[in-house]
């Protein structure tokens, strides 16, 4: 026999449900997730432990608390990712993006 004449065996195939032939599957694009949103720095990584202000400019001394290293910064210095927006006698306001973050020098704490 030639495979022409096995017509009927290939279109109801012996070993399906109802010998229909086999229909290929569908193949639906799959839609990528989107990737998160990056992540800022993480606001709680510095510490500020003192400032020294002048009539000119201001300097605020700040500590990374993972390794307790002091980084001495002035307004616009940028620091882990983090902008020095502002220092004031009090506190150092930190800018990334659109994110502000003031770092108090005496915080109260809640005992």
């Amino acid at each position: 026999l030639a495979l022409g004449d096995l017509h009927d065996t290939i279109d109801r195939p012996l070993f399906e449900k109802g010998r229909r032939p086999v229909k290929p599957p569908i193949i639906q694009p799959v839609k990528a997730s989107p990737p998160p949103p990056p992540r800022g720095p993480d606001p709680n990584a510095l510490e500020l432990v003192g400032i020294l202000a002048g009539d000119q400019q201001a300097i605020a001394l700040l500590k990374r608390r993972q390794s307790g290293q002091q980084v001495r910064v002035q307004q616009g210095d940028t620091v882990d990712g983090w902008t020095i927006d502002r220092i004031e006698p009090q506190r150092v306001i930190l800018k990334y993006s659109s994110t502000e973050v003031a770092l108090q020098l005496f915080k109260k704490s809640d005992r």
